[in-house]
């Protein structure tokens, strides 16, 4: 194999693997304060992990053209399909957080909890309705139930601290359990 191939794969996995290092820094946002408009306080999504998903799409454009000029020196096949699925990886990573920036939120107040999707599905729960909060530790998702439906707030979320707060005032502590506990550890 083309020594260029091989630094390609090391650096790709390197950064495969400490994607969920940098994630999980990123994270220590949700201390941030919360907006509130007109009633509602909305969490969003840190606009770092936009940049991080530009960086993701600029890293499949460096695989490609380290891809393209070690396969033009060896000519082998197994060169072009290492390279094309890293590339596909970073070009689908990066859209994947820039849209997730860019549309997914949650708004509450003292009435209602509504959480807006990445792919765009709105969902909302009056807290009245709320059976039961648990904590989804693989996902990082704070999860919500009530006797129709089920959605997860991300704790990635800016202001998720101050959200926190406000469901321990809100919800009796017999709904949410131990799983708001579970997240400030």
């Amino acid at each position: 194999m083309n020594t260029d191939l091989i630094g390609v794969i090391v650096s790709s996995f390197l950064f495969v693997f400490g994607l969920p290092f940098i994630l999980q820094k990123l994270s220590d946002t949700s201390s941030i304060k919360s907006l509130k408009r007109e009633g509602w306080t909305f969490l969003q999504v840190a606009k770092e992990y936009k940049y991080l998903g530009i960086v993701c799409i600029f890293c499949s454009v460096g695989v490609i053209l380290v891809t393209h000029f070690a396969y033009i020196d060896n000519q082998t096949l197994i060169t072009l399909i290492i390279g094309w699925l890293i590339t596909t990886f970073f070009i689908l990573t990066g859209i994947y957080l820039i849209i997730w920036h860019s549309r997914c939120y949650a708004l509450y107040n003292e009435e209602l909890l509504k959480f807006q999707s990445t792919f765009g599905k709105m969902k909302q729960m009056r807290w009245l309705d709320v059976k039961s909060i648990s904590y989804n530790h693989t996902m990082g998702r704070l999860v919500f139930k009530d006797a129709n439906k089920t959605f997860a707030i991300d704790t990635q979320l800016k202001g998720f601290t101050s959200f926190v707060k406000f469901i321990k005032k809100r919800i009796p502590a017999e709904i949410y359990s131990d799983a708001l506990d579970k997240i400030s550890k």
